[in-house]
């Protein structure tokens, strides 16, 4: 995700168009990302001080927990439904 390149402060917030090619004609919902603090998030991966991003599109509310010290590592996802968690960092490019 690019998400990791944002300029990391609380109470940021941007939208853009997302555009998806797997229709035709494609939908280009508005998402609206906003980071809504820091939270210290547990993983199999370990322990993370993370930034919380909510990103708002469709109708739909997705978060993103991206660890504050570089790389960034998206260390948890949720959609309300599933949750994601790093279980390790061996492989991963820094």
């Amino acid at each position: 995700y690019l998400f990791r390149t944002l300029p990391f402060e609380e109470g940021y917030t941007a939208t853009y168009t997302n555009v998806s090619i797997q229709y035709w004609p494609p939908p280009t919902p508005k998402v609206t990302i906003t980071i809504t603090g820091t939270e210290v998030v547990e993983t199999p991966a370990g322990s993370f001080d993370c930034w919380e991003l909510e990103l708002t599109a469709a109708g739909r509310t997705l978060y993103f927990w991206i660890g504050i010290e570089e790389p960034n590592y998206m260390v948890k996802y949720a959609d309300g439904m599933t949750i994601i968690l790093l279980t390790s960092t061996n492989g991963l490019k820094e």
